[in-house]
């Protein structure tokens, strides 16, 4: 189930840098094992932090 066509991303989250794949890959594997910590922040429909864990999260079906 993809998510990410329901967010858009807001500009502020496009403040912090993209990840290399390996970054992401590691990211995925820790939520993984140990759930999502962090919240993804939201204001409306759009993500304004959170977008690599929002990312994570889909690619693990959760």
């Amino acid at each position: 189930m993809e998510n990410t066509q329901e967010y858009s991303i807001h500009p502020l989250a496009l403040l912090s840098p993209d990840r290399t794949p390996e970054e992401q890959a590691v990211l995925v594997e820790s939520i993984s094992e140990l759930d999502q910590l962090v919240p993804i922040t939201r204001w409306g429909n759009q993500i304004v932090d959170g977008r690599h864990r929002l990312h994570a999260c889909n690619e693990l079906g959760l």
